[in-house]
């Protein structure tokens, strides 16, 4: 503002605007335009997703329509919180005409009030994560910083928390960078909303690294165990506010309850009268399940016929199951499920961890048998192509013998839970290499000499005069594929991750390919002095595994997404990316044979044009390529399509599993959280689980609610 203009006046315009801004009336004094800064951006950014994601979670839940469950909270119990922390006492807010964000009251007392961190704190059922994403959707609203919720359960306290978080919101919200995500941390910009202490086993060790972050943040717990985590870490949290959510009054249990009812009947104020049932229903978990089960015609008077609170709570999660899903199939199935994610270990079902439901010969089995039947398969499309007039046919043995190997390549791939992404995995996966590449070479050449002793003796006595492709191919086949999978596997996230490539990065992706590939330089130097012919294979083979992991780099590098991650969007994006990244190998690879037969076998004089010039062999090879890339690429697409196969014909799962997950998110059975699905309370999951004893690994049983 300079002197022309009017005291007073300051028209100021922050954060991302995307179109014109207009002043109204006369413009005087100076205009100062700042551009946007990357923080403003990426805070605008992760807003939007933030809230697309939770608004959606929301009205899965049926959290806000037509209106919320009323939630009351009061300060803690002294012993769990510090002297200072001061009180607080309020609830969400419930009139029909108010428009405010329904958890208004609680992000007012953060955002004014004198401490940095709040814990709430309830029994099982009580409405913590209900309160978190709620508090969530107002703090967007209500806040400059933006609250991003995450699920604590599958925190390492070993990590430090700022690591943590920030890594958690790079992986679920792409488009952002750790360095940036980590300053707008440390700037208190980002608040993390962290969900379900009381799922961790070491909750003294997290309270301290709580302490320790400084980071502004909300934390939900269970009350008993948050006491216990109290009382290992020495001391309560010192910068925390910590509320206990109240139990629901029979009056805003009534109220919930009868919305969307007929006005003219009331099947719940008279029931609610006996104080058992009101004690019963006196958390949401138990208030949600009272409204699916007795969905009309069912009369809830039968509540008042059950003794305990104990016995009424028991009787609607047994209810709940058969009320959503009558099918005992679909019931089986989520009975696996809820065995599954608690064997686990966590509250999360993430599908690129489900092969971890099958022992590892179930996954190793089935690789190594394909990939030996379709090894003989083009090893005898070979020996079409290209007859021996022999009678046991090398090509269909040679072929055989290339796909047990490569089966055996994938089967280790595929039971390896992490990436290979340093120096000692580069070193292993070569030494690999190397040694495959004998061991093809030996048992090819013994197996040549016993079934085709005098063709093997001649090609073994003319090495520096022919190429002796039935037992190089197979081999280079072995070592294409350990180095591809390898170079593929370096830019694997410890989880999927949907990709963009970029034009600007294709150079660099293209320079890591040659470096994966120079570890055949030696072999091709030193072959060059040996035989010149073979060394020119070489020299194709290592160009093929520049480009190939090259391009493999760069297909599978992170996207840059307006949108949060979920389950559906990331395996359909492990999914295409390695149909592609195999599809373009074995393109190249096709290309690059039929180049080197012109160029390397034109001299040949026993072969005819037809099969210089001929597709059909380069086809063949780029079809085996394409599939051994897929299957030993380690892909998690792979695992969880050879697990959720498996668990389909064993009817533990369905064959479309994906759909099923989605219906049963739709219905509430499951709730979302990033790229993972959890069951809507643990209480739910562990009653599914508890239903049976520890699952039968060949068949689950039949669901049937007990008497």
């Amino acid at each position: 503002m300079d002197d022309r203009e009017p005291p007073g006046t300051h028209n100021v315009v922050s954060g991302v605007v995307h179109g014109p801004v207009i002043q109204a009336e006369t413009i005087t004094g100076g205009i100062h335009h700042h551009a946007p800064t990357p923080e403003s951006v990426a805070l605008s950014l992760l807003r939007t997703q933030v809230r697309d994601q939770w608004a959606t979670e929301a009205r899965s839940r049926d959290l806000l329509q037509p209106r919320p469950l009323r939630l009351r909270w009061h300060t803690a119990a002294d012993r769990v919180r510090s002297r200072d922390s001061g009180v607080i006492d309020g609830s969400l807010l419930h009139e029909p005409d108010d428009t405010r964000p329904a958890a208004q009251q609680l992000v007012e007392e953060m955002r004014d009030g004198p401490r940095n961190q709040l814990v709430v704190l309830g029994v099982p059922g009580a409405g913590k994560s209900t309160l978190a994403i709620l508090y969530t959707l107002a703090a967007l609203d209500l806040t400059a910083t933006v609250p991003v919720l995450l699920s604590i359960a599958g925190w390492n306290p070993d990590e430090p928390l700022r690591a943590w978080c920030t890594r958690r919101i790079v992986e679920d919200y792409p488009g952002h960078s750790r360095e940036l995500v980590a300053r707008l941390l440390s700037a208190g910009d980002i608040v993390p909303v962290l969900d379900g202490l009381d799922e961790m086993p070491s909750r003294g060790r997290v309270l301290d690294q709580v302490e320790r972050s400084g980071l502004r943040l909300v934390l939900t717990c269970r009350g008993d165990e948050y006491a216990q985590a109290v009382t290992a870490a020495g001391h309560p949290l010192p910068d925390a506010a910590v509320v206990d959510i109240r139990p629901v009054v029979a009056a805003d249990i009534a109220d919930f309850l009868r919305q969307g009812e007929d006005a003219e009947t009331d099947r719940w104020s008279t029931v609610l009268h006996d104080t058992t049932v009101a004690s019963a229903l006196s958390t949401p978990l138990m208030i949600s399940l009272a409204r699916r089960v007795y969905r009309r015609p069912a009369d809830p008077a039968t509540l008042r016929t059950h003794d305990t609170a104990e016995e009424i709570r028991d009787h609607l999660v047994d209810r709940y199951l058969p009320a959503v899903y009558p099918d005992p199939r679909e019931q089986r199935w989520l009975t696996f499920l809820a065995h599954h994610v608690k064997d686990q270990g966590g509250p999360d079902y993430e599908w690129w961890r489900l092969a971890r439901a099958l022992p590892r010969h179930a996954l190793t089995i089935p690789l190594v048998l394909a990939l030996l039947i379709f090894g003989t398969a083009i090893g005898a499309c070979v020996e079409a192509v290209m007859p021996t007039n022999r009678s046991v046919p090398p090509g269909t043995v040679f072929g055989a013998l290339g796909g047990l190997l490569i089966g055996v390549v994938a089967a280790i791939r595929t039971t390896s839970d992490r990436a290979g992404s340093g120096q000692r995995d580069a070193v292993r996966d070569t030494v690999a290499a190397a040694v495959a590449l004998v061991v093809a070479a030996a048992l090819m050449t013994g197996i040549g000499l016993l079934v085709a002793g005098k063709w093997t003796r001649m090609i073994l006595r003319n090495l520096e005069h022919d190429l002796p492709l039935p037992i190089l191919i197979p081999a280079v086949a072995v070592l294409l594929v350990v180095m591809l999978t390898h170079g593929l596997s370096r830019s694997r996230a410890p989880r999927p991750h949907r990709v963009r490539p970029a034009r600007s990065q294709l150079v660099n992706a293209l320079g890591s390919g040659l470096g994966a590939a120079v570890a055949v330089g030696p072999v091709a130097v030193v072959t060059m002095l040996a035989w010149p012919l073979v060394s020119g294979w070489l020299l194709v083979f290592t160009a093929v595994v520049a480009l190939l992991v090259g391009l493999g780099r760069w297909l599978t590098a992170p996207a840059a997404e307006d949108t949060a991650v979920t389950p559906a969007v990331l395996l359909r994006a492990d999914r295409d990316v390695l149909l592609f990244t195999g599809g373009m190998s074995g393109l190249v690879v096709a290309v690059l044979v039929w180049v080197g037969m012109r160029l390397f076998l034109g001299v040949n004089p026993e072969l005819d044009d037809s099969v210089r010039e001929s597709w059909t062999f380069p086809v063949i090879i780029g079809l085996f390529v394409t599939t051994c890339v897929i299957a030993a690429s380690g892909s998690a697409w792979v695992t969880y399509t050879v697990a959720r196969l498996h668990l389909a014909t064993t009817r533990r799962l369905p064959l479309r599993l994906s759909r099923f997950l989605r219906h049963a998110h739709r219905k509430g059975v499951l709730r979302q959280t990033g790229p993972a699905y959890q069951f809507r309370h643990l209480i739910v999951r562990d009653h599914l689980a508890e239903r049976y004893p520890a699952p039968n690994r060949r068949r689950v049983p039949e669901a049937q609610p007990r008497a």
